[in-house]
């Protein structure tokens, strides 16, 4: 109604607001999921733990692989030993998430 007052044409207020609601619609359909309490925990613990590998690791200034970082990650954490705990991406994506 405030749209139609302030335009008085009723074919532009119907195209507005037909073009918001694909709009929203196709924002919806193309976000990416949230995380559950669950998952986000998990991912906040990861953090915590390769942030104390890094300060502890990795000395500033030095340049490395990604490998060598992911290698000695995983030798520091034995429950990370396993590909199957953690993929090499993740703990790249660890890397740069600091």
């Amino acid at each position: 109604r405030v749209l139609y007052a302030t335009l008085e044409d009723a074919g532009f207020v119907l195209s507005l607001g037909i073009c918001s609601c694909l709009g929203g619609s196709f924002y919806e359909l193309i976000r990416p999921p949230l995380a559950n309490r669950t998952e986000a925990e998990l991912a906040d613990a990861r953090r915590e733990e390769f942030e104390i590998f890094a300060a502890s690791q990795i000395s500033p200034g030095n340049s490395c692989h990604e490998t060598e970082i992911v290698r000695a990650f995983r030798r520091s954490f034995a429950k990370y030993r396993r590909q199957e705990a953690i993929s090499d991406a993740e703990i790249c994506t660890l890397r740069g998430s600091g």
